[in-house]
């Protein structure tokens, strides 16, 4: 992840006669890249030179880079913070969330305020439990778990029924701020801040073939056409991208799927394994990284007729 100007790479490293990788986290500094990175160690001197036994699937870090998050995937969230000191700072582990039962994929950190309530921040976390949880970080305490079992004031279940692979915050301007969540199951689901489900795509994705189960959402990125009109972009297990509308229009359906980017059909894209990472570039660019090893990078040329 970079937040300006701190990179923050995770990654696995062996721990030889101990274990065969441990989860290692390295912070640098953009504005001075010749300084070696802070690395998050659970207890230095050697007795925990790593920042998860079982490793980190997934980071979030503050811009200003005194706090980072990490996701592991022994189900738990860790809050470092930065300590300054005269000569070497480093990062210490000041607290830990446990809730999630299984690996955490995605973090995000999401400001709410209501007419009637002050701006607070909310952690949203999800994992491949089936459930996102919302944390307030500072009381170390879970708010609410969304899972298969939640139900909405209509009586309808409307959390993930398989793990949650994804999270991601749009903020829609004039539509207001809402949480995409997707997962396995196939499923994109909009919620608001304040936990309450807007939208879910009506539809699960099915291969092109139309034949098979349902293929599941690893990623997923926002970016717009031509017409800056916003697309969702979702990276899916069987390696192919799928393009769908993200706002309501007179014509069509919030989640609507507008084009599948298939290897088999373009002549290029990935050509096996899961799409794991999707980000947005500018001028309608998007960077695709897959189970493949290819790095892609595609340009929406034209607009899909969302005004």
């Amino acid at each position: 992840q970079v937040c300006s100007p701190y990179l923050y790479v995770a990654f696995e490293a062996p721990l030889p006669g101990i274990v065969p990788s441990v989860g290692m986290v390295h912070v640098w500094n953009l504005l001075t890249p010749h300084q070696p990175p802070m690395e998050l160690i659970l207890h230095r001197g050697g007795l925990a030179p790593f920042a998860n036994g079982m490793g980190v699937s997934t980071l979030f870090g503050s811009s200003d880079g005194t706090t980072v998050l990490t996701g592991g995937k022994d189900g738990t969230i860790a809050v470092w913070s930065l300590v300054q000191q005269a000569e070497n700072s480093s990062y210490q582990q000041s607290k830990i969330l446990q809730g999630h039962a299984r690996e955490v994929t995605a973090l995000l950190s999401v400001v709410t305020k209501t007419p009637t309530t002050a701006e607070t921040t909310v952690l949203w976390s999800s994992s491949i439990d089936n459930t996102i949880r919302l944390w307030d970080v500072a009381a170390e305490t879970c708010l609410c778990v969304l899972s298969s079992d939640t139900k909405d004031a209509q009586g309808r279940f409307v959390g993930h029924t398989n793990a949650v692979t994804a999270l991601r915050l749009w903020e829609s301007g004039d539509f207001g701020n809402y949480i995409l969540s997707a997962g396995l199951d196939g499923c994109i689901k909009a919620w608001s801040t304040e936990a309450v489900l807007v939208a879910s795509s009506s539809d699960s994705i099915s291969p092109a073939s139309n034949t098979g189960p349902n293929i599941g959402v690893v990623c997923m990125a926002i970016s717009q056409d031509t017409q800056s009109q916003p697309l969702l972009l979702c990276g899916l297990t069987n390696g192919e991208i799928a393009i769908r509308a993200l706002k309501q229009t007179a014509s069509t359906q919030a989640f609507a799927l507008l084009m599948t980017l298939n290897s088999r059909f373009l002549g290029c894209g990935h050509t096996f394994g899961a799409v794991r990472c999707l980000e947005a570039g500018p001028h309608s660019t998007f960077y695709s990284g897959g189970d493949d090893g290819k790095l892609n990078v595609w340009q929406v040329t034209g607009d899909f007729g969302l005004l």
